[in-house]
């Protein structure tokens, strides 16, 4: 469980908000801590039972706040003693800078991009290196992430390439399917149709996977 103190405590002061802004106000806080968001736009705030702040009271916030159907919990403090406890269905768009399609694609297909702000849970973590191919189709204006592409990969896992296997001056080549995305150039395993066996090489710009 992972618990957040808003920075959003009021001592008393004639201007402070009600109640209910309050809590909007410290949730969007949260969240954007939480989840690391850059854009947080609360719509609804969900909670069925009215809250009754007072000055000075302090507002603790659990739950997952990136999840696209959140359930939260708001526990009140005041004097450092428990005041209450209340659990929130808001309805919100948590954002995040990520990558967007700007062309349909099917499976395969180099990936056309651009930035924009998606939910939180679907923006690509930043991790991933190169440009990506569509592993499925692909609408425009849908996020590209690591669920409906491969990035810096030449070849999807399943793509059909061929074995050559070099003994000397004899080489073999038989039908294979890659195991994994992969780029040309890495190392690679395979799966031998023929026989079933998986084995391991060089993928090459030809389709091939080369084993010596």
């Amino acid at each position: 469980m992972f618990w957040f103190l808003t920075s959003l405590v009021y001592a008393g002061d004639a201007q402070a908000p009600d109640s209910h802004l309050r809590v909007s106000q410290s949730l969007v806080v949260y969240a954007q801590e939480r989840c690391e968001a850059d854009s947080v736009v609360l719509d609804t705030l969900g909670l069925a039972w009215s809250v009754d702040l007072q000055p000075g009271q302090m507002l603790y916030w659990s739950g997952d706040a990136c999840r696209q159907d959140p359930v939260l919990h708001l526990s009140v403090f005041e004097g450092g003693k428990f005041s209450g406890r209340y659990s929130l269905h808001p309805v919100m768009r948590v954002e995040r800078w990520g990558l967007v399609a700007t062309h349909p694609a099917t499976r395969g297909q180099d990936l056309q991009t651009e930035k924009a702000l998606v939910p939180v849970w679907t923006a690509r973590a930043g991790t991933e290196q190169g440009e990506p191919i569509a592993t499925r189709s692909i609408s425009a204006g849908e996020p590209v992430n690591v669920n409906n592409a491969a990035f810096g990969a030449e070849r999807l896992a399943g793509d059909p390439v061929l074995i050559s296997v070099t003994r000397g001056s004899v080489s073999l080549v038989t039908d294979g399917e890659l195991m994994a995305d992969a780029a040309v150039g890495q190392r690679v395993q395979v799966k031998n149709l023929q026989s079933g066996q998986v084995v391991e090489g060089v993928l090459g710009p030809d389709g091939r996977v080369s084993i010596h």
